[in-house]
Parts: structure tokens; C-alpha cells; sequence
């Protein structure tokens, strides 16, 4: 049997499954969305035809089951103690249904009626419980060519699985938890090569820094944090003054992943300037052989045949934004930053094309930690300007703390699991409106503060498959990019600048794209509408975000006669004596725009003809009327107010002439 039909085969007994890389433990898919809504007959037919040798796994909690995982190639009392376990619970060998992996481990599958949180060694030292996790399954083959198989009672192809009999296993796996391991409190400091730290602090600082420093002189690179915190911790754990015992997992050292990945970010700097200044032989660093990593987390590796069915990240939004990477939309103060990805946000929500662009759907946390009253405001614009009805959007209206390691990251966490649920669909974007809320007071310019933060955006990004944008703001000078640490830039797939060109324009430019080519500008520009009165009858306005076609042109200086136009209109509503009322708008395709004050174009168009000396005036030869002079002033007044429309400057319907006259954020 081929791999698609074994494949569908286990759809079709109900089970969840999960296409594997070829020769490989590693998803070919984003199997987490898979728990929501797993692939059809239809989806594993057209994958496996794409992908014959993909290896296959399934998700035991898909079809009522738990699995028990024993590595019993790991000693004589590992198989004693799984042996001792079966016996306890009732659990009959010769009867359950076995896989046998690859390394001489045994998985039993038991049927469950509850989903289990999966864990590693929570009854039993290399004894692990998967239920909400994949396993692999037969006929899977890894890269030494030993194949996942059954065991001696059979398939789950030829009998049912066998119920566990006892339920006080299913309880035990409930209550159990790892053993407590005693921990030491460790500041975070920064990674200073003068710093004499004690301890594990040390030992991890050494670790990080001298992989490194080996790799740049090997491979004349840094290397990828993912590799670089695979050697970091291989080198770490094997140093005798440092718990969590060799052979521990990352999960019962806890704080220490957290602590690794922070100084490999803040250290990645220091290395490339030593590799850019070749100062990498420096003696402080001796020679060390590069540790390998653990067995149970191979390195990617991608054959040639291989390479031509793995295509870059998915861009959601077409040649903008990728599934699971991270993006910074920055700009000034008032450029309209908020207005723009609240408009994105809102798109991808709806799935509706976006500037021309293709976008999938999928459900958006909106974390407005600047205050939610003008966000719902927003909303509000969006829902009345677009006419619909709902959206897949989840406001978070206050305020995170993303700085320290055990803030709001799980409760963030949560909220995505709790908005996919509503949604029956995984997030496809979670939003941080702004970089500096998001730090709780922390230092931007900090290397530590801000890879602290990164690495808590990382963790969400990882616990839910989605996209993150983070909005801030820009330095003291915007030619340099977004302010704050270049830890910031370094972890940012996708960089996107909002600069202000008019009175009522900006474009969105693209500085930075990792795996997408870098695609053109994109202009807007922001119409305001009335979306409610207040308890003393004050009208409650905001903004919409419309596109705008560039041509260069929004970009270009004024003209004499536009300008001069310009002074005339912004003349005549700075005259007090005014009366001010609301006028609506009215545009072609029954757009309607309500101004709180407006005038008649030709009020503009009497004071620009004479302020051309071309009204009235007589001919000083024969005392005519110069009428070839006046209608050459009309046409450059006619081109002057169309103009200064298409750029923003003033609003304009073909009879009424309003200055846009907001103020964004």
C-alpha cells in the first residue's frame, strides 16, 4: 500500500491526520490547526498526490484515545517500570494494540473517553503520556530506513483497540506532575563579556557565546537561533554544576529555555561585529568542538528531491504578511499607524481583497493596549463604511506586560484559544498596538528588556500558529527605522514604515521582507464619518482608511496656482465670522460624507480669479472684456481644486469645498 492510501485509511477510521516531512518525527503541515479542522479525504488525496512519501502521524484525542509512549531502549528499569504499569492498570500486552518505533521503543494505544493534556514522564521516568499530541504511526520509516510497526496483536486495521480498565490511570495521568526541582532566582542581566556572574547564569552566558564564536569561525556566520540554542543547551547541560541533570528535558528546566534564547538574541549582535571586524581568534574564547544536538530533535535536513516540494512561509496577505512570522508596522506620532492595521486587521478578518491583494481568512486578536474607546470607535467606522454585519475580530481593550517571563503571556495564550474556539477557526494574526504598553515600563534601548519581549511574542506566535504584528514608533530620526534596540529589526520578518506625505495622505512603504520579495508603496489616505452623538448630544467621529492609486504625484510640491488655491480655501474657514454647520458630501457611488463646516466652490473660484487680475479687468487697448485671460485662470482654478483633492489637501464633491481637518493616531 502506498502512503496516501494507508493515510486514508486512518481518516477514514476517524482519526486526525498528520502529514509528515519524508524520513523525518517533523510536520509538513501546521498540524496544530488540524485539532479544529482536519484535513478531508478530499485535502490528504490532493496532498499525498503532491507528496507520496511524506510519512504519516495521528492525533490519539481524535478518536478517543490515549497513547502511552515507552522508550524501553533506555535501560533495564525503564522496561520494569512500563512493565510494572501495564500489570497495575490492567493493561494486557498480548491484547492491546503496539507500535514498535524505530529506536526499540513501544507505544501502547488505549482507548479514552477524556482528552489528556500529553506530558513526558508523568508516571514514569521515559514513560510519556500523548493524547492532544501527534504520534507516528506504521508504515512510517526514518533516515536510517527503520520503519514504525505493529505489533504482535495486530492493527487497529484488524481489531479495535483495547479500553483502558482501570480509570484510575486516566486519573493519575490527570494529577500527575513533574517532581518538583529546586530552583535558583536569576537576574536577567545583560550579556557583558567583563560580567562575573556565578553559577548557571555563567555557565549558560559561556555556553551561548562560545557556540557562537566557534560556528563564525567555521562557517563564517551566525548561526540560526534555533541551531545555535540546540548546541548552546547540549554544550550547558553537560557542565557539571548545572541542574537540570544531563538527559532532562527543556519542560523540567523551565526558566531556562527562556533564559538561553534571551542572551543568544542579545548576543547575536557582539557576534557579527567580531565576524565583521575579524577579531573571532580572540584568545578569551578558546577552540571547542560543537556539540551535537539531542536525537530526539534532529536538525531539518532537506535532500534535493526533497527541496522542490518546500516552498516558503504562506503570505495570507498576498506578497505582504506570512503565516507565523513577525511583522512591525512603525511611524511618527499622528501618521495614522492605528487606522491602517485596524483597516488590515479588519480585511483579514472578513477575508476581503486589500489593496489589490489577495487575503485569507482567518480569525484576529486586536490587543489595543493604548486604551480600546477609539478602537471601538473604529470599529464602528469600518462596520458603517464597508456595510456588514460581523467579522472574526476579538478586541483586547487593555493594557499587557510582555516584559517579564511569567506576565500576561498565558493569559494572552488563553484568550487566542478561547477566540479560536468562538470562531471554530486557529487565529490567523494577533496584533500588540503599541511596542512600548506591551513592555510594562521597560527600557526599548535595552537589549535585555527587548529580546525579553521578543522572545514572549515568540512564545505566542508558537503556541498559536498566528501572525504578530507589533505597531510602534519611530526614532528621533525615521530615516533609521523604528526606534529602540536592533535586536527588534534582527527578529522582525516583515518591517513596514507609515510616512505622512500631506495634510490627509500617507503611504505605507516596505523596509524589510524575509521571505517575500519587496513589493511597491501603498498609499491612503483617511476620510472621517460620524458614527454616533454622546450623552450631551456631541457627535462621536473617526476615521476610514481609503486607498489610494500612487502615481508620484501625492508626493510633489504644491504649484503656485495650488497653493494659491489652497490659502484661499484655508483663508476662508480661518474667518470667525463663519457660520458653522454640518453639510453632507456627496460622491459618486452613493458616498456620503458628513463636514462639520463647508463652502461653495465658487466662493474659492471668485477670490482665485481675482487674485489672478483676470476678473473684469478691461483690456487697456480697446477696453474689452479679456475673456481669452479669464477662462485660462477657470481651468488652471479647476485643475488647481482636483489636484489638491487627489492629494488629500482638501475634500471636494464638485460643489462643496471642506478641509479634511483631523487629526490621526
Amino acid at each position: 500500500m502506498t502512503m496516501l492510501e494507508h493515510a486514508l485509511e486512518y481518516a477514514r477510521l476517524g482519526y486526525t491526520v498528520v502529514p509528515m516531512i519524508p524520513k523525518t518525527k517533523r510536520p509538513s503541515v501546521k498540524w496544530r490547526e488540524l485539532k479544529m479542522k482536519p484535513m478531508s479525504i478530499e485535502d490528504l488525496t490532493a496532498h499525498y498526490t503532491k507528496r507520496p512519501n511524506d510519512n504519516i502521524a495521528i492525533i490519539p484525542a481524535s478518536r478517543g484515545m490515549m497513547v502511552v509512549d515507552a522508550d524501553t531502549y533506555k535501560g533495564e528499569g525503564v522496561k520494569e517500570d512500563f512493565a510494572q504499569i501495564c500489570m497495575d492498570f490492567g493493561i494486557d500486552l498480548s491484547e492491546a494494540i503496539t507500535v514498535h518505533s524505530p529506536k526499540g521503543g513501544v507505544h501502547v494505544w488505549l482507548g479514552c473517553n477524556e482528552t489528556l493534556k500529553s506530558g513526558q514522564n508523568l508516571i514514569a521516568d521515559y514513560i510519556d503520556i500523548l493524547s492532544d499530541q501527534y504520534i507516528m504511526c506504521p508504515p512510517s520509516v526514518l533516515e536510517d530506513g527503520k520503519q514504525y510497526k505493529w505489533g504482535a496483536a495486530g492493527s487497529i486495521f484488524d481489531k479495535p483497540i483495547l479500553t483502558v480498565a482501570d480509570a484510575k490511570l486516566v486519573q493519575l495521568v490527570k494529577t500527575a506532575k513533574p517532581e518538583p526541582k529546586e530552583r535558583e532566582v536569576i537576574d536577567l542581566d545583560s550579556f557583558r563579556l567583563d560580567a562575573e556572574p556565578d553559577g548557571r547564569e555563567k555557565t549558560m552566558r559561556n555556553s551561548v557565546f562560545k557556540v557562537g564564536m566557534e560556528f563564525a569561525r567555521r562557517y563564517n556566520a551566525v548561526p540560526p537561533e534555533d541551531l545555535w540554542f540546540q548546541m548552546a543547551w547540549a554544550l550547558y547541560i553537560s557542565q557539571p554544576n548545572v541542574r537540570p541533570r544531563d538527559g532532562k528535558t527543556l519542560e523540567q528546566d523551565g526558566r531556562g529555555e527562556t533564559m538561553m534564547r534571551a542572551k543568544i538574541r542579545s548576543s547575536q549582535v557582539e557576534v557579527q561585529e567580531r565576524l565583521n571586524k575579524g577579531q573571532l581568534d580572540d584568545p578569551e574564547f578558546e577552540r571547542i568542538d560543537l556539540p551535537d544536538v539531542d536525537d530526539d530533535n534532529p536538525l531539518p535536513l532537506e535532500f534535493w528531491n526533497d527541496g522542490e516540494e518546500q516552498y516558503p512561509p504562506f503570505d495570507f496577505v498576498e506578497d505582504t504578511l506570512t503565516d507565523g512570522a513577525m511583522s512591525v508596522v512603525y511611524g511618527d506620532s499622528n501618521v495614522g499607524k492605528t487606522f491602517w492595521v485596524f483597516d488590515l486587521a479588519c480585511h483579514i478578518s472578513l477575508g476581503m481583497p486589500w489593496n489589490g491583494k489577495e487575503v485569507e481568512q482567518g480569525p484576529v486578536i486586536y490587543i489595543a493596549a493604548e486604551g480600546g474607546g477609539s478602537i471601538k470607535k473604529r470599529r464602528q467606522a469600518f462596520q458603517q463604511h464597508h456595510e456588514i454585519e460581523d467579522a472574526m475580530l476579538a478586541i483586547v481593550p487593555v493594557a499587557v506586560d510582555l516584559l517579564d517571563e511569567a506576565a500576561d503571556v498565558s493569559r494572552i495564550i488563553e484568550a487566542c484559544e478561547t477566540a479560536a474556539e468562538h470562531y471554530s477557526k486557529p487565529i490567523r494574526m494577533v496584533v500588540f498596538d503599541t511596542l512600548s504598553r506591551v513592555m510594562a515600563g521597560g527600557n526599548e534601548n535595552s537589549p535585555e528588556d527587548m529580546t525579553a519581549v521578543i522572545s514572549n511574542i515568540d512564545k505566542v506566535r508558537h503556541a498559536t500558529g498566528a501572525h504578530t504584528l507589533i505597531v510602534h514608533h519611530s526614532g528621533k530620526n525615521a530615516a533609521q527605522g523604528a526606534r529602540g534596540h536592533s535586536s527588534l529589526r534582527a527578529a522582525t520578518d516583515t518591517e513596514i514604515e507609515i510616512a505622512k506625505t500631506g495634510e490627509n495622505f500617507a503611504v505605507a512603504k516596505i523596509r524589510k521582507q524575509r521571505d517575500l520579495e519587496q513589493v511597491g508603496d501603498m498609499g491612503f489616505r483617511l476620510e472621517k464619518m460620524l458614527v454616533g452623538v454622546n450623552k450631551r448630544g456631541k457627535e462621536l467621529s473617526s476615521c476610514v482608511v481609503l486607498p489610494v492609486e500612487l502615481d508620484g504625484s501625492e508626493t510633489k510640491p504644491l504649484t503656485p496656482n495650488e497653493k494659491r488655491t489652497f490659502e484661499i480655501i484655508t483663508g476662508i474657514f480661518a474667518d470667525e465670522t463663519r457660520v458653522r454647520q454640518n453639510r453632507v458630501l456627496e460622491f459618486p457611488g452613493n458616498v456620503k460624507i458628513t463636514v462639520s463646516d463647508a463652502c461653495p466652490k465658487n466662493d474659492v473660484r471668485t477670490w482665485f480669479l481675482r487674485d489672478s487680475g483676470q476678473a473684469g479687468q478691461k483690456n487697456r487697448t480697446n477696453d474689452d472684456f479679456y475673456e481669452k485671460d479669464a477662462e485660462t485662470a477657470s481651468r488652471a482654478f479647476r485643475r488647481s481644486l482636483n489636484s489638491l483633492k487627489d492629494k488629500g489637501k482638501i475634500i471636494y464633491d464638485g460643489q462643496l469645498v471642506s478641509l479634511p481637518g483631523l487629526r490621526v493616531s
